[in-house]
């Protein structure tokens, strides 16, 4: 008995410890953050966008990490309130929200959108008034003003369309009642399923909530850092490869045709989910930076591809080839009666600088113009199918 009691003390002053270093650690880095502020201004897809400042950098890179919704093997932000990002739990789910910039309740009908996707729809890159939801609820509510439309940002950073498809299944089995759900995605399946050769991935089972609290609750700002540390470390030593698969022609098309096939089935999952819940589907491809040639070789292109090259070697290469096979595929979703939009090459004729830290990631210029299609979409029907 004195022995357990022992070992429970020692873990205690251990964990104690632990935490009390832990945080220390992350009021330094938040003290290092703020006495030498990134600049906004070496990322050329930032340069000239107002809301650029040092400020809002800082307040991306201290955002809240991706939690598990307990239970399932689904995503949610965690919740935060700054002054660029905030998150918030909303009913009927209870889950954290990227906040939409929506009009006051009013007489008019209300017409509710549920946009799900990944971290382009959370709006990783933009503020919350610039998110393609919050956007897209200005440009609705001014194209359309006999009704008063909501949008419900249900972005989470990670998620691909399996998640997608089981976030859609746990909105309406809580609660959700959407008239139109909107999902826009595409490019992470494409990098999981043939650049990393996991197509048809196996979702985790879902932490316990033991593991959950842990993740939520416990700091783990040392190991962010690391991993951090770790990623640069690697790019600097020049120890990322290209993935093998992108020099075995046979072994990549059975990874690109088993990658459209399970992004098909998850995109007609959906459909099928929002049929059964009286609701309007629409499927959209994301942008891309690799989905087109550019008019104007503006710097941003130049900025994405270095990254690229460092981080993921060998992707910008093979990507415009795998995006023109998604897009060929997500049009045919159309003879199965799915609306459809694909934006992937939306920014072809762009003249500025819209990408930002990866070619999927744009600014709040690119959100205007997202937005401004999808509404388009959503009120003319019959441009839904059109690219």
């Amino acid at each position: 008995m004195r022995a357990l009691r022992t070992g429970v003390i020692v873990l205690a002053v251990t964990l104690a410890v632990y935490a009390v270093v832990d945080l220390g650690f992350g009021l330094f880095q938040r003290y290092e953050n703020h006495l030498f502020p990134p600049d906004p201004n070496l990322v050329p897809g930032h340069r000239g966008e107002p809301y650029a400042t040092s400020q809002f950098i800082v307040e991306g890179l201290e955002l809240g990490g991706i939690m598990t919704i307990p239970g399932t093997n689904l995503l949610e932000p965690q919740e935060v309130h700054g002054r660029y990002y905030n998150v918030d739990p909303l009913p009927p789910t209870g889950l954290n929200y990227r906040r939409t910039l929506n009009p006051a309740a009013d007489n008019r009908p209300a017409v509710t959108v549920l946009f799900i996707g990944g971290s382009n729809v959370y709006g990783a890159e933009v503020p919350d008034d610039m998110t393609i939801p919050s956007q897209l609820s200005l440009r609705l509510n001014e194209l359309d003003p006999a009704h008063r439309y909501e949008v419900i940002n249900a972005g989470v950073t990670g998620a691909d369309s399996a998640l997608e498809k089981g976030r859609l299944a746990y909105e309406l089995a809580h609660g959700g009642k959407p008239d139109i759900v909107l999902v826009m995605d595409g490019g992470l399946d494409v990098m999981e399923g043939i650049y990393l050769g996991m197509p048809r991935r196996p979702q985790a089972a879902g932490r316990s909530q033991p593991v959950e609290w842990f993740y939520r609750y416990v700091p783990l700002n040392i190991y962010r850092a690391l991993r951090a540390w770790g990623a640069a470390h690697a790019v600097e030593m020049g120890l990322k490869h290209p993935p093998a698969q992108l020099q075995d022609p046979a072994r990549l098309k059975r990874l690109t045709d088993a990658t459209m096939a399970y992004y098909l089935d998850n995109q007609k999952g959906l459909a099928e989910l929002a049929k059964g819940a009286g609701s309007r589907f629409i499927s959209t491809l994301e942008p891309n930076r690799y989905a087109s040639d550019f008019k104007a070789k503006t710097e941003d292109l130049t900025y994405v591809d270095r990254g690229m090259a460092a981080h993921m070697p060998g992707l910008k290469e093979s990507l415009p080839g795998f995006l023109k096979t998604l897009s060929a595929d997500h049009a045919a979703l159309a003879g199965s009666g799915i609306e459809t939009l694909d934006l992937s090459a939306v920014f072809q004729d762009k003249t500025g600088n819209i990408f930002t830290t990866s070619p999927g990631h744009f600014n709040g210029t690119g959100s205007r113009i997202v937005a401004e299609r999808i509404a388009e979409a959503i009120l003319h029907p019959q441009a839904a199918s059109q690219p």
